[in-house]
């Protein structure tokens, strides 16, 4: 068992190398810097949005677990948030999720840090970003994603070896598939769990982190057809929704 957790481990370690070495434009490839990160571009058009995801304003149903074996941990809502997130725009930022850890020994260890359900976010991911406060601790930080076959990325957001809060930012790579020949072609992804990954020489016993404003850029581009508009905001079909009953419009109107 205990080969086994060290191998999910190190593949972890290595697709989270390749999201590092990812950040970077390579020579001749087309993109854009925003927010900090280079963002290259995969179609001839572009619609980049920089939009919030979780504020953790009520973030009360998050959870966090460690393995059994490795120590156990809590998340709750604590008081305190960035001055760099409230100078930004975040005045009424308050809150933050706040993870307190018992690790039992030193090793390969990770926390996961789970919302009650898998946060959709509308659109084409191309980058992440999010506020965490450092304790000095090489530990390092990771938002995972979920692609519409049901697969999970670990995207490196870095390390967590500094003091107070930090944005830490990562590019989506570009092999994680979202699109398909059928329409809706492009597939909305999901936000299933942060995790945190230990440094095996680091040593164990309480450890605390506070994450706030988990942000991401998105491409909401898509190329005009007759027909589109049988596809609403969130990239699902129209049949989906809810057809008003006849004349159910006019009668709403009449009782106003």
């Amino acid at each position: 068992m205990k080969r086994i957790l060290l191998l999910i481990t190190l593949l972890a370690f290595v697709f989270c190398l390749n999201t590092v070495l990812a950040q970077e434009p390579k020579a001749g490839e087309k993109g854009q810097f925003m927010e900090g990160i280079y963002i290259p571009k995969d179609t001839t058009q572009a619609k980049l949005e920089y939009i919030l995801i979780e504020d953790f304003e009520n973030c009360d149903a998050w959870q966090a677990n460690m393995p059994p074996s490795q120590g156990f941990a809590r998340a709750k809502k604590v008081l305190g948030a960035s001055a760099e997130v409230k100078k930004g725009g975040a005045e009424n930022s308050k809150y933050c999720l706040g993870i307190k850890e018992w690790g039992y020994k030193r090793g390969f260890n990770w926390t996961e840090i789970k919302p009650p359900t898998p946060i959709e976010v509308v659109g084409r991911i191309k980058g992440l970003s999010i506020w965490a406060v450092g304790r000095n601790y090489r530990h390092r930080l990771e938002v995972w994603v979920k692609n519409y076959q049901g697969i999970e990325y670990p995207i490196d957001m870095g390390s967590l070896n500094y003091r107070g809060w930090r944005q830490l930012k990562a590019r989506i790579p570009m092999f994680i598939p979202y699109y398909t020949k059928y329409i809706p072609q492009y597939k909305n992804m999901f936000i299933t769990k942060i995790v945190i990954r230990h440094d095996p020489n680091e040593i164990s016993g309480k450890f605390y982190v506070y994450i706030d404003n988990l942000e991401a850029i998105v491409d909401t581009y898509i190329d005009p057809y007759d027909g589109d508009d049988l596809i609403n905001e969130l990239g699902q079909e129209r049949w989906e929704e809810v057809t008003p009953a006849p004349g159910a419009a006019a009668k709403a109107a009449t009782t106003q």
